[in-house]
């Protein structure tokens, strides 16, 4: 009898996919629900996500979850495939499902004396960015298999990144121990090359030197690693991202390109072949490999920084308004990062770097107006150079931006301060000439309908008291009634048209001109014989904030 489960595990091990799945299939095809084919189910699974059928390897995880809910290495690919298709949210909470079924079955694979267990959970606790219990996990499965190779060298990369989040507290501690899982395990990785030669052995130590920076090593090894297994995304990668620490951004560009020819859905890979272009000017290219991942997923925090680079490159090429799209860019990094929502969680060194970026950017942003500069975005700069220090207080670049443009800023608020102090002492006193001359000139036609009235009262009054009989008293009484009406409708101005135009031009004149003090440089009115102009040592005094305030990038 053809033992189906056996010829799939043949084909999967040579790497005959196609094949595996086909005999994963008639394993599992007597009785599917069997809380036996759990393993077939899961193996079947990593077959076809070889094969990028993500969706069915999803589907045949799931199933092995439904027959063993304990199955955690089962959750961990679900939320591995989330995690490269860019759903970062979505594979945050599967790999907050992963921890829970990886946490459920500690103690019985502690029993079993299986280190890999933890050093898949510490990984996922890593990711998670939850780096106390990654590390207590890590320390847990060495003390199961303290020569682990995997977990050795995950405690390398471990203790490099908590070096560059704790900055101001235990890096130096973190690089220590660093060194330590450093030495033992490439003592170990160097004795099983001399006896197995392998490629993944070469690939280990290689990747081994690339993290603790020695380059020529990692070159090497990585290189050993090529010759056995051209193909291998991994490889390839690594050698790519070597070249750019070495800063030969040609190398790197034809060894990504290559890994993306294997691999066009990597979103890391694409990312680091945008760096790559960006390293060599190549900003439309780089543009192009940010922009394709952004537009599967908005939440991929290198995307963003790398593209906000790439535009302060191109701005600086003469497109001064592509800085506010960097800022943009940076801002969302920032964000992403800040909510734990996106590709990775910047360590405090990276947020430094991108904190500077964007106050660069706002800085170069303001010298290129050639209208009216934004004076908000020197002190937006200013903030995000002093949070850069808070980042990383070896950051020197933002010390020295900091003391330029506190400098800056004292100039502009005493400028600030003057301007104003001009402004209200030409406007208060214009504003109160035109509402005296407005009251002046139009209070006798308001009191006049009120004179009126007073006064044909007063008529009224006059004919009733005079006899009709008395020929004298009727004359007197007309020719005073026709006295005061006269008055009435005659009123008395203290302005005249010519006097009254001259005052509330010349006022509504020198208001507008106090709100445009700073911008105007000479003033002419034609007619009144008034004409002003700055002095040079004006000019000069009205300018402080320099075209270039000596920010470097």
């Amino acid at each position: 009898m053809v033992d189906h489960f056996q010829l799939a595990e043949a084909f999967f091990r040579q790497g005959e996919y196609v094949k595996a799945c086909e005999e994963y299939e008639q394993a599992i095809k007597p009785n599917p629900d069997n809380p036996d084919n759990a393993d077939a189910y899961f193996k079947w699974g990593i077959a076809l996500g070889s094969l990028e059928q993500y969706e069915e390897a999803i589907a045949k995880y799931q199933k092995t979850t439904e027959l063993n809910p304990e199955y955690a290495y089962a959750y961990h690919n679900i939320a591995d495939i989330s995690w490269q298709q860019g759903a970062y949210r979505l594979g945050r909470e599967k790999w907050e499902i992963t921890t829970a079924a990886y946490n459920r079955v500690k103690e019985a694979e502690k029993q079993n004396n299986n280190a890999d267990h933890f050093l898949h959970y510490g990984t996922v606790l890593s990711t998670l960015n939850d780096l106390d219990r990654a590390e207590e996990t890590y320390q847990e499965g060495l003390a199961i298999d303290p020569a682990n190779l995997d977990i050795l060298t995950e405690l390398v990369n471990f203790y490099v990144k908590k070096a560059a989040q704790d900055i101001n507290k235990k890096s130096p501690i973190n690089w220590s121990k660093a060194r330590q899982y450093y030495t033992k395990a490439r003592k170990l990785l160097t004795n099983k090359i001399n006896k197995l030669d392998d490629t993944t052995t070469a690939l280990n130590l290689g990747k081994l030197y690339l993290v603790m920076e020695e380059y020529e090593e990692a070159e090497n090894y990585l290189l050993q690693a090529l010759k056995k297994d051209s193909d291998s995304i991994e490889v390839l990668n690594s050698l790519g991202t070597l070249f750019i620490e070495k800063e030969d951004f040609k190398k790197s560009t034809e060894y990504f390109k290559k890994s993306i020819k294997i691999d066009p859905d990597s979103l890391d890979v694409r990312s680091n072949l945008g760096q790559s272009y960006l390293k060599l000017q190549q900003l439309t290219d780089a543009e192009r490999e940010y922009r394709k991942i952004l537009s599967i997923t908005s939440y991929h925090v290198e995307s963003h920084i790398g593209l906000g680079e790439v535009y302060i490159e191109m701005a600086e090429q003469g497109d001064s308004d592509i800085y506010l799209q960097a800022i943009r860019h940076f801002t969302k990094a920032i964000e992403i990062s800040k909510n734990n929502e996106g590709s990775k969680q910047l360590s405090k060194k990276e947020l430094s770097e991108v904190q500077y970026l964007r106050g660069y950017a706002r800085i170069k942003l303001h010298e290129s107006s050639t209208v009216i500069r934004n004076e908000n975005l020197i002190t937006d700069a200013l903030d995000d150079f002093k949070n850069c220090i808070k980042s990383d207080p070896e950051n020197y670049k933002g010390s020295r931006a900091v003391e330029k443009l506190q400098k800056q800023a004292n100039i502009l608020r005493t400028q600030t301060l003057s301007q104003w102090i001009g402004t209200l002492f030409i406007l208060i006193p214009s504003l109160f000439i035109l509402g005296m001359t407005q009251w002046t000139y139009w209070k006798p036609f308001f009191s006049q309908d009120n004179n009126l009235l007073s006064s044909q009262s007063v008529v009224k009054l006059q004919k009733k008291g005079t006899p009709n009989n008395n020929p004298t008293a009727k004359n007197n009484t007309q020719t005073q009634t026709k006295s005061v009406l006269q008055k009435t409708s005659q009123p008395s101005n203290k302005l005249n048209t010519t006097e009254y135009f001259l005052l509330t031009f010349g006022s509504l004149t020198f208001s507008l001109i106090s709100l445009y003090l700073p911008q105007l440089l000479k003033l002419k009115i034609s007619g009144t014989g008034i004409e002003l102009e700055k002095s040079s040592i004006d000019q000069i005094t009205t300018t402080q904030i320099t075209t270039s305030l000596g920010i470097k990038k």
